[in-house]
């Protein structure tokens, strides 16, 4: 999934699931762009399959990106004690196979910004 391409698992906050509501979220809290068309439709398949399989979808994000080979860590920006509980359960999530393919297929179309 091309979520890796972005500064961390959860996009500067687009990928958890609230990010449309805030003011300013991730580039643009530092004065950049918003996100693109193309990251805001993930974010939103993101969130259909979240709703579908029981799961947040911050929790399916950071479950995605650690379960990556490659990967040794997940940086996550909690704003808060709950957030970061919530967050941190991501290390014990197993994505079954199906679910895994569907995150696979949701971030294929994301290009990013930085490349």
């Amino acid at each position: 999934m091309a979520w890796r391409r972005w500064l961390s698992a959860l996009s500067g906050g687009l990928l958890a699931g609230d990010a449309k509501s805030r003011p300013a979220t991730g580039h643009k809290r530092w004065g950049g762009p918003g996100y693109s068309e193309a990251q805001l439709k993930v974010a939103s398949q993101l969130e259909e399959l979240a709703e579908r399989s029981g799961y947040t979808p911050a929790l399916l994000a950071i479950a995605w990106v650690i379960s990556r080979p490659t990967v040794a860590s997940g940086i996550i920006g909690p704003e808060s004690i709950d957030e970061l509980e919530a967050n941190v359960s991501a290390a014990n999530l197993s994505l079954p196979g199906d679910l895994q393919a569907a995150l696979d297929e949701i971030g294929k179309p994301v290009v990013s910004r930085w490349e």
